[in-house]
């Protein structure tokens, strides 16, 4: 009894019959990908990861545990991209514009941040949220 359909073997050898067009394309996908990944600027990325917790003092002075119990994770990655901050690290790291040698606006730092904040429980007690700063840019000299 014969098998209806294609088998597997079938499509080896229709493929192999017609290599020229499978290498053609491979060519021409390997090309087109090379020439858009040498268009594009480079990018480079910065990351640092911070365990937020409250001094010994603090937890000592009100009895809690830890700081996640007090801010929840969207203060505290707002926080990390607060807009006084950022005109800090401005400052500090005298980040200027590209060309223009005035310094970057907080928005253009902004736009080139990430913040992520991960609660892990440690036990049932502790809460320890994890910051996780990402920066993105095309000068690896800023980052």
């Amino acid at each position: 009894m014969e098998e209806e359909g294609i088998a597997l073997r079938d499509y080896l050898v229709i493929l192999l019959s017609k290599w020229w067009i499978v290498l053609l394309i491979f060519g021409v996908t390997m090309g087109v990908a090379v020439a858009l990944s040498s268009w594009l600027p480079p990018q480079y990325q910065a990351r640092t990861q911070l365990l937020l917790v409250s001094r010994t003092s603090e937890r000592l002075a009100d009895g809690s545990t830890n700081m996640g119990a007090n801010l929840s994770v969207d203060t505290l990655s707002n926080l990390a991209t607060a807009n006084d901050l950022l005109e800090e690290i401005i400052e500090a790291m005298e980040l200027d514009n590209p060309g223009t040698g005035y310094a970057m606006p907080v928005e253009a730092l902004a736009s080139m941040m990430r913040a992520e904040v991960k609660v892990a429980e440690k036990g049932t007690r502790a809460v320890l949220p994890l910051l996780t700063m990402t920066v993105r840019g095309g000068d690896p000299v800023q980052l």
